[in-house]
């Protein structure tokens, strides 16, 4: 008999946990605790950072992105894993149509130590900036946003959500090269605006916002006893938000869920082994 085959790993081999792509070239992949830049078109990882201890990224969250120069293009984005969040740019330079692009990380802020496990985080604008029907950034929806978000809102894995207002306008920070991770924690420096809690207090393994002003912020959360629960984020000062609508059906627990671009449908995910997809604009949903 022949030697048995050995081969090697060539590239990083670790569980991908978040993907979202810059543009129609570039791929952020979060891969067990590093952050990954990926040129598609061939495969070439662009860069790569590990986020440091124990670290795994849960979801990569894009923000707009802002042209620096003619050649220089900077994407503000925020993972999160675990109670941690993190704010980077992805500052993407293209000098010559021939030539592939070159991308780099620049850290902003470090926030280690937030009060609960985070399951889903947004970009917020003021209402004015967002006008019309659908208050998104969703490029299906509407024209790109120029203006840099003001805020941050966290859903929370015990069914309540924290408004943060940013230290500052990111778009004036200076793009730069950075080697080394952030390590100081930021918090202090972001300004907690508003928290709500849901009225049904429970557990959540799963949530997902919809919308990108305060105004109009739903939460869509999966909880431990096999249904989700859909509600809108702002309500009276002093009161819990009231659940919507309920959406019951699943024989498991949640694991996934997510809006349409209109907001008019969800789907859950669950352990039960099905995908459901709810028209939430209609008594009968599913």
């Amino acid at each position: 008999m022949g030697q048995p085959l050995r081969t090697r790993p060539v590239h990083l081999t670790t569980p991908v946990t978040a993907l979202a792509y810059h543009d129609n070239e570039i791929l952020l992949s979060g891969q067990g605790p590093y952050l990954k830049v990926t040129l598609l078109s061939t495969s070439d990882t662009l860069s790569c950072i590990h986020m440091g201890g124990d670290w795994k990224v849960h979801r990569i969250v894009l923000a707009n992105t802002q042209k620096v120069s003619e050649t220089l293009e900077s994407r503000l984005f925020m993972v999160f894993g675990a109670k941690s969040l993190r704010i980077l740019r992805l500052n993407v330079s293209r000098s010559s149509p021939l030539e592939p692009p070159t991308a780099h990380f620049q850290h902003l802020w470090n926030v280690p130590h937030l009060k609960d496990w985070i399951v889903d985080a947004q970009w917020l604008w003021p209402k004015s900036e967002l006008p019309g029907e659908h208050p998104t950034t969703r490029s299906s929806l509407r024209s790109p946003v120029s203006t840099p978000p003001t805020s941050i809102a966290l859903g929370y894995a015990h069914n309540f959500v924290e408004v943060f207002d940013l230290p500052q306008d990111p778009f004036t920070i200076p793009v730069e090269k950075q080697y080394e991770l952030l390590t100081k924690d930021s918090l202090s420096d972001f300004r907690l605006t508003y928290t709500v809690q849901s009225e049904e207090h429970c557990t959540v393994f799963c949530g997902r916002f919809h919308n990108n002003t305060l105004e109009d912020l739903w939460f869509a959360s999966g909880t431990v006893f096999c249904h989700a629960l859909l509600w809108k984020v702002q309500v009276p000062a002093g009161t819990e938000a009231p659940v919507i609508k309920s959406l019951i059906g699943h024989e498991g627990i949640l694991f996934g869920i997510r809006w349409s671009d209109d907001g008019k449908a969800v789907c859950t995910v669950s352990d039960d082994r099905t995908i459901r997809i709810w028209d939430v604009t209609h008594p009968t949903t599913m």
